[in-house]
């Protein structure tokens, strides 16, 4: 039997394609090749995109949905106040006018930049990150709520390690040739947007490696990314009541009661040596370092909503460098996405 009589299929076949085929290619030599070549040959992964494949396929069919709906409440300038529909509209026009955004510039961050000078105590951070948290602005730690893996029927606050710029710790703790020139690159990265928020080169570069000590000292108190799929390892329930036991000088008692949470009965803790480390870290370094690393947090969380160039060099280290995109994708759908 001939590799084309092996892959011959039903032209009626609801499922597959024979053209998705390469069956000049043998099976048994490379068959992921055998069976998807010729879908691979028509369907070379776009631009914009890193990967690309039929789920992305669906994804961007279903943006273009979206987008119809997005516009449409956008041109509805009668709709109600307070509606869904008006708030969706408001924040679609918002996105999509660059020339506001543009002659803005930094201004719609000042009032956080100000905060972030006037810090001059570790009550100072923990008040500030909890309002950053509040905002969606991570640094240090995170808190969500999920579900009670004790109890299926209940949610629970958990509070997650977090505080980095990078997707996991081992970015920072690798030391093949690779992850070094990835650091590197992350490093400038940072001194860049120093620059655009108005740092000399020399404040941006000093400022970056406040930056890059920080988070690698987080980095070394973090969990690995298998570490935080065991669940046993990361459920950890605490009572609220002690829960300043474990960031004494951050008083992470006084964040939970900043967000809201301050009534919950139990917490869920993912990594219990971690907080423990941060506050010893937040109290031991000089306050100016923690200004540092709260105004690169809050650059890099709004780049995408600030002047074309702040969102480019943003998009060149977390899309280019680590996400293998080639271009941006249209603003409209950054947008959507966001």
């Amino acid at each position: 039997m001939t590799d084309s009589q092996r892959f011959a299929v039903s032209a009626d076949d609801p499922t597959f394609d024979p053209a998705d085929g390469d069956p000049s290619v043998s099976p048994g030599e490379d068959f992921y090749r055998f069976v998807n070549g010729g879908w691979l040959d028509a369907n070379p992964v776009p631009p914009e995109y890193g990967a690309w494949g039929a789920a992305h396929e669906v994804h961007v069919r279903n943006e273009g949905i979206l987008r119809e709906l997005m516009e449409d409440a956008a041109g509805a300038m009668d709709t109600a106040p307070g509606t869904p529909e008006a708030w969706v509209g408001a924040y679609w026009r918002s996105g999509m006018d660059t020339d506001t955004i543009e002659g803005l510039g930094t201004s719609p961050i000042e009032s956080w930049l100000d905060r972030i000078a006037a810090v001059t105590a570790v009550d100072d951070v923990s008040a500030l990150v909890a309002d950053l948290h509040a905002t969606g602005i991570g640094a240090f730690f995170g808190s969500y709520v999920a579900p009670d893996f004790e109890d299926p029927t209940a949610n629970l606050l958990w509070v997650s390690q977090g505080g980095l710029g990078l997707p996991d710790r081992d970015y920072y703790l690798r030391d093949d040739e690779t992850s070094e020139q990835l650091l590197a690159a992350y490093e400038a990265h940072v001194a860049a947007m120093f620059e655009l928020l108005g740092d000399e080169t020399d404040t941006a570069a000093a400022n970056a490696d406040t930056v890059l000590s920080i988070e690698k000292a987080i980095a070394e108190l973090s969990y690995t990314n298998v570490q935080m799929r065991d669940v046993d390892l990361i459920t950890n329930k605490h009572a609220t009541a002690s829960i300043d036991d474990l960031m004494p000088g951050f008083g992470l008692r006084r964040y939970l009661e900043s967000i809201g949470a301050g009534g919950e009965a139990f917490v869920n803790i993912d990594n219990v040596g971690f907080y423990p480390g941060v506050d010893a870290l937040i109290a031991e370094r000089p306050i100016d370092d923690m200004r540092t690393y709260l105004r690169w947090h809050l650059v890099r969380s709004v780049a995408s909503s600030l002047p074309e160039v702040f969102e480019a060099e943003a998009f060149d280290i977390y899309g280019r460098t680590h996400g293998g995109q080639q271009e941006q994708k249209d603003r409209w759908k950054r947008v959507l996405g966001a």
